[in-house]
């Protein structure tokens, strides 16, 4: 179940009344408040989304490791979005947050557990002092106050961050004419956070891993994969080899033969040939392993996480229902298609075997 509303006492009432009624069902709620996010976890809440607190999160990300945060943000925004640009590490230096409510509190928290100095000031006060300021957050409740807030703040100092807070998607034509450095639509990040817990779990748990990373193995990650599937943002794909979703690679394993992660990801056309896909998670016996060796021997039960174009994804399932195709990517040996013609080659493969 999804809370999602923008009252946190009616998302906590229904993590509570779940949690009394129903304790089986999983629930995914919305807090803008800390005290409440802990109390949804308290009544057992699967996860809890706070958007003002996962907005810091990014922001000092996007500060620290540039990289880490363009790799995140690259591969959860929708498929084909373009790899954004390089950034630098952003200077330390005062910053200064303007807002009338919560939100400004969770902000500057946020600023302070990364080492970074603030002044929260009062939107109701008007344009604040950033003469000296290397970034300013324009975060009150009213869109259209924020952005001429941000626009005296690069009046005042051009070279300043500068982040924008929209409660509404709409002004997006002025966002893009202003260009800020960072934009914060609270609604659209709850949204698409709770979303990919619900439809995508295993690649949350990927994104997160990502989270932890530092900017040198996050621009290594990202090379490897933009060389694999583009420069657009890839698309998710998860693979269970089980007798119900691979039938074919299920019984090549059972017969004890060796299949390798890496072989997956040939094409069924020419093994030398690699799709435009690449696994980023493979899950056995319930343990993660995150950026997988391709080398790895895969096993009957194995779920793989892959990011890849749409057309990658439709070309590897062939491998998993035809069992020529998986000796062939397995091995380089070509099986005819036909029930003769692979009788006939194992006679042949026989005969061999008694000559030798």
């Amino acid at each position: 179940m999804l809370a999602l509303t923008h009252s946190d006492d009616v998302n906590l009432a229904i993590v509570m009344a779940v949690a009394l009624l129903r304790d089986d069902v999983p629930v995914i709620a919305c807090a803008n408040d800390r005290m409440t996010g802990n109390a949804m976890h308290d009544f057992g809440a699967e996860a809890v989304v706070n958007p003002y607190e996962r907005y810091g999160n990014y922001l000092v990300m996007r500060l620290r490791r540039p990289d880490t945060y363009r790799l995140v943000t690259w591969l959860t925004a929708k498929p084909g979005e373009p790899l954004p640009p390089e950034t630098e590490e952003h200077e330390d230096g005062h910053w200064v947050i303007t807002s009338d409510d919560r939100f400004g509190h969770e902000i500057a928290q946020d600023l302070e557990d990364a080492g970074l100095n603030w002044t929260l000031t009062e939107a109701a006060d008007g344009p604040p002092d950033v003469t000296d300021a290397v970034g300013f957050i324009a975060g009150s409740t009213n869109d259209a106050l924020n952005l001429a807030l941000a626009g005296h703040a690069r009046l005042e100092n051009p070279d300043i961050f500068v982040s924008i807070r929209q409660r509404s998607p709409r002004s997006k034509p002025l966002l893009a004419a202003m260009d800020p450095d960072s934009v914060f639509i609270p609604a659209q990040l709850t949204v698409a956070e709770a979303l990919a817990r619900v439809v995508t779990p295993d690649f949350w748990d990927f994104v997160r891993h990502l989270w932890t990373l530092d900017d040198e193995a996050s621009d290594a990650l990202l090379r490897r994969i933009v060389a694999r599937v583009g420069r657009g943002s890839p698309d998710t794909d998860r693979l269970v080899l089980d007798a119900a979703q691979a039938p074919a690679v299920t019984r090549w394993l059972r017969q004890g033969r060796t299949l390798r992660l890496g072989d997956l990801f040939r094409h069924p056309d020419d093994r030398e040939i690699k799709v435009q896909a690449l696994p980023v998670t493979v899950i056995r016996n319930g343990v993660d392993a995150f950026v997988p060796d391709l080398d790895l021997e895969l096993c009957v039960g194995d779920t793989i996480v892959a990011v890849g174009r749409p057309n990658a994804f439709d070309i590897m399932s062939q491998a998993l229902y035809y069992e020529q195709t998986v000796e062939y990517l397995a091995t380089g040996v070509q099986v005819p298609d036909t029930w003769v013609g692979r009788v006939l080659t194992r006679r042949r493969r026989a005969g061999d075997s008694a000559q030798d």
